[in-house]
């Protein structure tokens, strides 16, 4: 299946009167097994830091970090995923105090669970504009490994507010506030197929990642259906019925060439074709309604009518009497 991305909150941090070494989010609500990816933006004079994140009974694990604008901004991207999060808020600590915070959240649809997200995130990559200023910006990933996988971007800027890119979605985004000591603005956006060029306008980083949108499937052994056919093995033929069945052509030739055992449909069996009986070895016992004509060489099973009781009894007897001696 194609991946589903859902926004869950952004929230802006910080003031003109001081610094902040602690961003606690409002309450959100993570659904089990969906991978979250939390953008955070963050600045300082020198060397901004890398944020540490904790709530919701996950656990973050760093995708990627950029730093932009002469090294007073900081982009960074954490990925998680867990069998049973709990509601609440997430908590962005720093160790040292920060000018600014921009948080945002996003949830992901993805049959690749488990391992905190790590199955989910194909690959990542990073990059800056060329001169380190607001502009149009791409972030080159390789070819994807499945066609089914979608694309999300994040991306930072130094107060202009980005613009989303060609095809994309865009799932937050803002420009600076008047509160910020450092303008900065900050954009996540998605989409549901393959983009090896992540763009957006007005930004100086961002983050690109390829999203596992599909699960790879191994069938070995038995295949048992739960729809209208139960359980089917042809050879020694045994069949347990649970709807209908429907058999044409060759394909009901052979299962009646091969039959030595008993065939009990408790549902509505519907034959069509031409049989050419080879040997029944075992009985045919109708429970429910049977919808075949009757059961000897070259005759088509068409013109059908229902048996039961004694018509079923005679049904099968003309059937025995039309069956060639060996």
């Amino acid at each position: 299946m194609a991946v589903v991305a859902t926004h869950l909150l952004a929230q802006r941090f910080g003031t003109l009167s001081g610094l902040v070494t602690t961003c606690v989010t409002n309450s959100f609500t993570p659904v089990a097994n969906r991978l979250i990816l939390v953008a955070v933006v963050n600045t300082r004079v020198e060397s901004p830091d890398l944020p540490v994140l904790t709530g919701n009974g996950l656990t973050y694990a760093l995708v990627a970090s950029i730093l932009y604008g002469a090294s007073k901004y900081r982009l960074s991207l954490f990925r998680s995923m867990g069998a049973a999060p709990s509601p609440g808020s997430l908590t962005v600590t720093f160790p040292r105090g920060q000018y600014n915070c921009d948080v945002t959240v996003e949830q992901v649809a993805t049959t690749k669970i488990g391992n905190n997200g790590a199955d989910a995130v194909v690959q990542s990559a990073s990059e800056i504009t060329g001169g380190d200023i607001d502009g149009a910006l791409t972030v080159d990933l390789i070819a994807f490994i499945s066609s089914l996988n979608g694309t999300f971007g994040a991306f930072g800027s130094q107060g202009n507010g980005p613009t989303v890119g060609g095809g994309f979605t865009k799932l937050a985004g803002d420009g600076s506030s008047v509160q910020q000591t450092l303008p900065l603005g900050y954009m996540t956006e998605w989409k549901t197929s393959n983009d090896i060029t992540v763009d957006a306008g007005s930004v100086t980083a961002g983050i690109a990642i390829e999203l596992a949108g599909v699960a790879s499937v191994s069938v070995g052994g038995t295949l048992t259906p739960t729809g209208a056919l139960a359980t089917v093995q042809v050879g020694t033929l045994f069949a347990v019925l649970s709807g209908a069945i429907q058999a044409k052509g060759a394909l009901l030739t052979k299962i009646l060439a091969n039959m030595s055992g008993g065939l009990t449909p408790t549902g509505t069996l519907v034959a069509q074709g031409t049989i050419r009986t080879a040997a029944i070895g075992g009985g045919l016992t109708p429970s429910g309604a049977i919808s075949t004509t009757i059961i000897q060489p070259n005759i088509p099973l068409s013109g059908l009518s229902k048996g039961s009781g004694s018509t079923a009894q005679d049904l099968l007897g003309a059937a025995r009497s039309n069956i060639p001696e060996r």
